[in-house]
């Protein structure tokens, strides 16, 4: 298990002189969330500021992974972009789009890892009706042939709140999947709001 930090702790620093430090210090991976500024395709630095990143990371021969879960940046007003567990077929290929593009600049990047949280469904209840298992499966399994292909691991992170928002969640979706290749970004904070406890033997399952 290698020592990590998440960057979204660290937005008023530069990030590539916050990832600098965080090497000293004995990090071995970080993990960078796309934001206005930071990371954002409409930026006209953002060819620049990836080139960056990935020098630095490669120098420090850190591990990089993209956090998807991001905030206020494909939507201007909603804090949320679109959703792939959307009952809304538009909205679910436009989330997957979204997805399948930065695993291709994580395999130009040499990011190992994307993370990214299931959205909600949009309908009334978010209870895991099996047709939105099914919807989602689709979708997580073409992107996970994807990453595969482009030799990167894709995880998603359960989010309270989302179709999938626990581990155990995370755990009955792979009934509906034909791929065991799908890893899990297990979020701490958002397994004691589920409830997950113990939380040290839930997570032993998945190392």
């Amino acid at each position: 298990m290698l020592p990590g930090f998440h960057t979204a702790g660290l937005l008023q620093h530069d990030l590539c002189g916050a990832i600098e430090e965080l090497a000293t210090l004995g990090y071995r991976a970080v993990a960078v969330r796309p934001q206005h500024g930071r990371l954002a395709q409409s930026d006209p630095w953002f060819g620049q500021q990836l080139l960056r990143l990935t020098e630095v990371t490669s120098r420090h021969d850190l591990q990089l992974i993209f956090d998807l879960d991001t905030q206020f940046l494909q939507k201007a007003w909603d804090s949320r972009g679109p959703e792939l567990s959307s009952i809304e077929t538009e909205e679910a290929r436009a989330a997957r789009d979204w997805i399948e593009t930065w695993m291709g600049l994580a395999s130009e990047s040499k990011a190992s890892i994307v993370t990214f949280a299931s959205g909600k469904s949009g309908q009334g209840t978010n209870a895991e009706t099996e047709s939105t298992l099914t919807q989602l499966a689709v979708e997580l399994d073409y992107l996970v042939n994807v990453a595969s292909n482009l030799g990167v691991t894709l995880a998603l992170r359960p989010r309270h709140g989302d179709v999938v928002s626990t581990v155990a969640q995370w755990e009955r979706l792979q009934h509906w999947l034909n791929t065991e290749e799908l890893g899990l970004a297990a979020d701490i904070g958002e397994m004691l709001q589920g409830h997950e406890i113990p939380l040290a033997a839930r997570l032993e399952r998945h190392r």
